[in-house]
């Protein structure tokens, strides 16, 4: 049970992912964003989408 539950948590790095960065562009709304972050008290990345 313990090797099943190792297995189940590991990270795999090696699996290949095709993705085109310029096709996936990061929109967002930024004061619903802070208002969020704000909210999470998320104080780090709140002064990053300053």
């Amino acid at each position: 049970m313990l090797h099943l539950s190792r297995d189940l948590a590991r990270i795999r790095c090696d699996v290949p992912i095709a993705v085109e960065l310029d096709i996936c562009p990061w929109c967002y709304d930024r004061d619903v964003v802070h208002r969020k972050f704000e909210e999470l008290e998320f104080g780090g990345l709140t002064k990053l989408f300053a």
